[in-house]
């Protein structure tokens, strides 16, 4: 087998692992989550991590990518160099960060200003500031090709908060949960430390300001890009705080959990097929070797779509209490839009290769408009569907604009057979949450996989038994 081909499959092993380990321990704890926690405190905790995750760009300045991407392949001297000034940056502008958010405190009090940002500030920031510095540990390790710690960091964090929620959950409530997740990160941010031994790898006289201008360059581009995805993906929350209240955010963060079995898959898979990307980008065979994996990709995400389908009432009795059961019907055209959303990073890699982080921007703003316009017209009227239906339609739009910027860099063939699959789930996601016989949509199941499967008889050499 060519070598390409056998270290993204050690990659994506080696990413999966950790990724599977992290989706089974959070699996295995939701029905406890959903007990400790009401539906409107589940829902609290979820918008707080959604603000953390709107502020993760703006305040790093997404200088985590560019920990990973710049130093790649270089000598451990500028190594040190680009770890050492984005260390340097991230404490500076932690603190910057908790000036301003005393300051935002302080306002909000006098200008009688409600709402979760303002009432739990410093949670967020409890949560955020951990995070970015995990995270631009996590990435460096990447970059030096140190994969076994990448994964094992990752289920440190999942299994780090799981254990410690069995303490502070049920005596503290959401304060206890966002304490779980932080404190996992900062346990994870000392292992990291200790396994990758990056403390080698930092100076502080290279802390260099042209080296972080050069990470900059690179990431504040990213920025906007960010600021869209946090639109695409969770502009609901606040809407759906004001039109239908932190319970139907509970609902809703519950039912977006199961999702998180197909980005399992794909975020594997998209930590190693980055790296694959760099290293083949610009070859005269790349082209071919994108369309295999893309094929690939979108096959095996239209497969877990329909299992998931398939089981998602199920799932949400099995993991979640009576309280969340009408979450069962959003799982389906939630897990949709997430598919669009991994085959979009997938074809973004393209951008990372080529260093033109704009095209992240150009593409993301494009679901951004999408979100804005029909998450104001949509969630008023129709709640949660409204939000999942926005949700879907951004991403299908980021997907298709970003097919758009990469066509220069790999075309994609056969369009015309991803459009016949991707209607097909779609018919299939309507049949099953219009409550269908369940033998049928089982029947109606196998025979998609089966259609599935047989689009990729030849790159899985499976011909003569698909025939």
């Amino acid at each position: 087998m060519d070598v390409k081909y056998k270290k993204l499959g050690k990659n994506t092993a080696l990413v999966f692992l950790g990724g599977a380990s992290s989706k089974i321990v959070n699996f295995v704890m939701l029905p406890l989550y959903t007990r400790w926690l009401s539906v409107s405190e589940y829902g609290l905790a979820d918008i707080i991590t959604v603000y953390a995750t709107l502020l993760l760009g703006v305040v790093a300045c997404c200088i985590y990518d560019a920990v990973f991407v710049l130093p790649k392949r270089d000598s451990v001297k500028s190594q040190t160099e680009y770890f050492s000034s984005a260390i340097g940056f991230v404490v500076f502008t932690s603190i910057v960060t908790a000036i301003l958010f005393y300051i935002i405190s302080k306002v909000s009090i006098c200008a009688g200003l409600d709402g979760a940002f303002f009432s739990h500030i410093w949670l967020i920031y409890a949560l955020l500031i951990p995070e970015i510095i995990f995270k631009v540990l996590q990435q460096f390790c990447r970059c030096i090709n140190k994969m076994v710690i990448f994964s094992i960091s990752g289920i440190f964090v999942t299994l780090g908060t799981a254990l410690l929620s069995f303490w502070f959950i049920p005596l503290y409530g959401v304060f206890g949960y966002i304490t779980s997740m932080s404190l996992s990160y900062i346990f994870a941010t000392v292992l990291v430390v200790y396994l990758c031994k990056t403390y080698q790898y930092f100076n502080i006289n290279m802390v260099l300001s042209n080296r972080l201008r050069e990470m900059l360059t690179y990431s504040i581009p990213l920025i906007p890009n960010a600021l869209m995805w946090w639109l695409v993906d969770a502009l609901n929350r606040p809407m759906m705080e004001k039109f239908v209240g932190l319970s139907g955010i509970g609902i809703y963060a519950v039912a977006n959990k199961f999702p998180g079995l197909l980005s399992l898959i794909n975020s594997s898979f998209m930590t190693s097929w980055q790296i694959s990307v760099l290293d083949e980008f610009g070859k005269p065979n790349y082209n071919d070797f994108y369309n295999k994996i893309f094929r690939l990709t979108v096959v095996s995400l239209s497969i877990f779509l329909i299992v998931i389908t398939l089981s998602s009432e199920t799932l949400i009795r099995l993991f979640a209490t009576q309280d969340y059961y009408s979450a069962w019907k959003l799982v389906p055209l939630l897990t949709f839009g997430v598919l669009f959303s991994n085959v979009s990073g997938f074809v973004g890699c393209n951008f990372s290769a080529a260093k033109e982080s704009k095209y992240y921007f150009y593409s993301s703003v494009w679901g951004a408009i999408i979100a804005i316009i029909f998450n104001i017209i949509f969630i008023p009227f129709w709640g949660i569907w409204g939000a999942a239906i926005t949700s879907l339609l951004s991403f299908i739009m980021m997907t298709l604009s970003r097919l758009y910027y990469s066509w220069k860099y790999a075309r994609i063939s056969s369009a015309n057979l991803y459009l016949f699959l991707f209607v097909m789930d779609l018919l299939f996601i309507i049949l099953v949450v219009s409550e269908i016989n369940f033998i049928i949509s089982m029947i109606i199941a196998m025979c998609l996989i089966i259609i599935h499967l047989y689009s990729i008889r030849n790159i899985l050499k499976l011909s003569r038994f698909l025939r």
